[in-house]
This record gives C-alpha cells, sequence and structure tokens, in this order.
C-alpha cells in the first residue's frame, strides 16, 4: 500500500502538470463553447470523492460478516483464520479508495485539458493532495483491525 499510493498520486501529478504545460504552451488554446464537460467533470467528482468514504466502509463491513458466518471453532484458529482476510479487506479497500479519487481527478484534469477551466485543474490538485493524505500507517491499520475484530466478536456472539 505504501507503494501503491505515491505511484498513484505522482502519475495524477505528472498528469496535472502535463495538462498545464500544454494548455499554457498553447497547445490547447480556446475556450470551449459550453461548459457542459466542467459540470459534468465537477459533479461527477463531488459524487466520486463522497463514494470513496462509502464504498470502502461497505466492503470492510460485507467482509466482517462474511467472517461471522464462517464461525472458527477456538479463538486461536479464529485468529489464524481472520486477520488475513481482514488485512486483504483492509488493502482492498484502500486501493478502492484510492482508485475513485485518482478517476475523479483525471476527469477533472481532462476537463481542464479541454475547456480550461481552472476550478478543474485546482480541483485535480486538491484531489491529488488528498491522495497523499491517506498515506497509510501502522497505527491507522491496527486501529481498524481491532474495531473490524471487535464487530466480528459482537456478530459471532450474535449469531
Amino acid at each position: 500500500m505504501r507503494t501503491i499510493l505515491p505511484a498513484v498520486a505522482m502519475g495524477l501529478i505528472i498528469f496535472i502538470g502535463i495538462a498545464v504545460y500544454l494548455r499554457l504552451s498553447g497547445q490547447f488554446v480556446g475556450k470551449a463553447e459550453s461548459s457542459l464537460l466542467t459540470y459534468f467533470a465537477i459533479v461527477v467528482a463531488v459524487a466520486m470523492v463522497g463514494s470513496q468514504f462509502l464504498v470502502p466502509e461497505m466492503l470492510g463491513k460485507s467482509v466482517v460478516r462474511q467472517l461471522a458466518r464462517g464461525r472458527p471453532s477456538t479463538p486461536d484458529i479464529a485468529a489464524e483464520y481472520d486477520r488475513p482476510r481482514l488485512l486483504s479487506a483492509y488493502q482492498t479497500r484502500f486501493i478502492l479508495s484510492v482508485a475513485l479519487l485518482e478517476g475523479a481527478g483525471f476527469l477533472l484534469t481532462i476537463s481542464y485539458l479541454v475547456e480550461g477551466s481552472l476550478i478543474c485543474i485546482m480541483s485535480a490538485a486538491l484531489i491529488a493532495l488528498g491522495i497523499l493524505a491517506k498515506f497509510p500507517t501502522r497505527e491507522g491499520l491496527e486501529q481498524w483491525l481491532s474495531a473490524q475484530e471487535e464487530e466480528l466478536e459482537q456478530l459471532r456472539k450474535g449469531f
């Protein structure tokens, strides 16, 4: 995850740099007749930024519910069985979250490239910073794992 995030962020940052260079150098001169792409990009970006909070959480909860149905016979087996699956779920939800942001950033940058809207390129730059801010930490992972393990224990008691 610590390799994926910088690669995703740098891809977006480099594309933003190329787009700005191309616009400023006159390769993409002029303004589009309508700002339809800008409006579309902003709406989609807002939806994707919102989704990056919701969709990964839904995925994590789904994995916990599936694990709760599995019911290992002893706590030792549960720890060996649950931890790798929870780690995999954490990684998947992390990649999904970053990918949603990256998609929004690329769409906003393309909109800037085509229509020259400054709001789009500034929003794309903010999204790139948002991606970098999601850098995973050991503490964050441990907090997420303990919360999921507690929820898993509660669900297993309820079944």
